[in-house]
């Protein structure tokens, strides 16, 4: 199993919220990108109360070109429990191994972007992803769900399927992608210091079916520690 580590740092004002880490791996979907320590970065921008734009990003920290080095955009819409997304992630030296032009959305493009719809109550969430453009010689194009459920206020069990061959999913076949368990809690290191601790365990069922490409993992169980501040 595949041990993830984070320590990173968390700003936030009343419309804006961001993240920087680090961690031993990345893990999307069931896959690990990079094997080996990875920078983590996000953030997130409200422009009104049911729009926000955002940006995230993975950089590793060994030589391995791939998968593992992405930077990705977003857009949200927000109303109550419903929310839609538009995601566009960007595969540094990606599918078609390119010359790396980010602004190239031609027909052997390294974006991927993918339209999600997702509903969330307090307690649990239902969600459904969809590939609407990448590159026109790559057809994997599954159906992307997953669901997440709070046993308890700070243990979530969650599980993601793809319907059948995906590129976003990095997908060979349809099943399972991974059956997961997370914890998480607060630490409070000090009177004004308080981080967040995440472990967590991701099953993968159908591990066999990862894609292989560089900078892309494909161990049956992954189990992850993060410490965020």
């Amino acid at each position: 199993a595949a041990v993830i580590a984070a320590v990173g740092v968390n700003a936030q004002d009343s419309k804006l919220t961001s993240s920087l880490g680090l961690a031993t791996q990345h893990v999307h979907r069931g896959v690990t990108f990079n094997v080996a320590p990875v920078f983590e970065g996000k953030m997130q921008y409200g422009i009104t109360n049911w729009l926000s734009v955002g940006a995230d990003a993975t950089m590793g920290l060994n030589a391995v070109a791939g998968y593992g080095n992405n930077f990705n955009l977003n857009v949200t819409a927000t109303h109550d429990e419903l929310s839609l997304t538009i995601k566009d992630y960007y595969f540094l030296n990606g599918y078609t191994g390119g010359a790396n032009n980010y602004f190239d959305y031609g027909k052997a493009t390294n974006h991927i972007v993918e339209a999600s719809l997702k509903y969330a109550k307090e307690k649990y969430y239902g969600m459904a992803g969809l590939s609407v453009y990448q590159a026109s010689e790559n057809t994997k194009k599954g159906l992307y769900l997953e669901a997440g459920y709070d046993l308890l206020s700070n243990l979530t069990v969650c599980a993601g399927y793809v319907t059948e061959a995906s590129a976003v999913n990095f997908r060979e076949k349809g099943g399972f992608t991974h059956v997961g368990l997370i914890n998480t809690r607060d630490w409070k290191v000090s009177e004004s210091w308080t981080s967040k601790v995440t472990t967590g365990i991701y099953i993968n069922p159908t591990y066999k079916h990862v894609t292989e490409a560089a900078g892309i993992g494909s161990l049956p169980v992954n189990a992850t520690v993060s410490l965020t501040f």
